[in-house]
């Protein structure tokens, strides 16, 4: 229930401070903001592990789960530090019983001390500790506004946006382009999703993509210069590779490198994710 982007009227973080108590019905009741984000989370599996029950007496041993909401697309990350006492007999105390969590530390919003990520997320950080006497087991939490601004999303998802990238992809390559749907939002995401899906997990479908290939063209728009900016903030970069294999004057001397002819065909100069051209062909 807890958002960053929304707090309540009291200005309490619900996270941090302990609400004042009031008698009976009188005292504020806007501890949650009726603009607050109700969290439909999505867990990370690359980035959630659990340990096993009987390594959470190591020293250190701790478990984490992150995951992003659905729906505000801010990110969360629960990390469990069973044995923070540092010895192997610190959790001695009955199996089973109910942390009582009490928060120790932390930075959110509205102090000095805001911490802000490289690409530009807002971090707020909790620590809590079980007030049980024998107990050793330390919660953080940590709450990171959405990765992708507003700017970028309106890129991703805008239809008209979208239509005019395809418009002019379609109006540079009109043949190769012909018969193609204008995508919809979905499609643009759905793309998205095929690319970084493949370069994180499928290291054999993980290739460069060609600026000129159809899907990403009517995607992203001519050599991806509409979304150049976004596709950099995602980790993307430009590759600049000669194209000798293209080049007609460099066909006799491949041919006797590699004891076999290559087949040529003509350069088509392009910028942008575009092969440059080669030395040899400069007059």
């Amino acid at each position: 229930m807890y958002d960053p982007a929304h707090p309540p009227g009291t200005g309490r973080n619900l996270l941090s401070e302990v609400p004042p108590v009031f008698q009976g019905s009188h005292g504020p009741q806007d501890w949650i903001s009726s603009d607050a984000c109700q969290h439909k989370y999505l867990v990370k599996a690359d980035q959630t592990f659990l340990v096993q029950e009987e390594q959470k007496r190591r020293p250190g041993a701790s478990s984490k789960v992150s995951a992003m909401c659905s729906r505000c697309r801010c990110h969360l990350q629960v990390v469990v530090n069973h044995n923070s006492g540092g010895n192997a007999f610190a959790r001695q105390v009955k199996e089973g019983h109910i942390h009582h969590l009490v928060y120790k530390s932390g930075r959110q919003q509205g102090t000095s001390s805001v911490e802000v990520t490289e690409q530009g997320q807002v971090v707020e950080t909790f620590h809590y500790q079980c007030s049980h006497i024998s107990c050793t087991t330390m919660v953080s939490l940590r709450i990171l506004s959405p990765l992708i601004n507003p700017e970028f999303l309106f890129l991703l998802t805008d239809p008209e946006a979208i239509r005019l990238r395809a418009e002019e992809a379609i109006s540079v390559e009109p043949e190769r382009l012909e018969g193609m749907a204008k995508p919809l939002p979905i499609n643009i995401l759905d793309n998205l999703r095929l690319y970084l899906s493949n370069a994180l997990h499928n290291s054999k479908l993980s290739k460069p993509i060609s600026a000129n290939n159809k899907r990403f063209m009517i995607s992203f728009g001519v050599d991806g210069l509409p979304c150049e900016d976004f596709l950099e903030f995602l980790g993307f970069t430009r590759r600049e590779v000669c194209a000798i294999s293209l080049c007609a004057k460099l066909e006799p001397l491949l041919t006797l490198l590699l004891g076999f002819k290559l087949a040529t065909s003509s350069a088509r100069s392009e910028s942008g994710y575009a092969l440059p051209r080669c030395p040899l062909c400069v007059s």
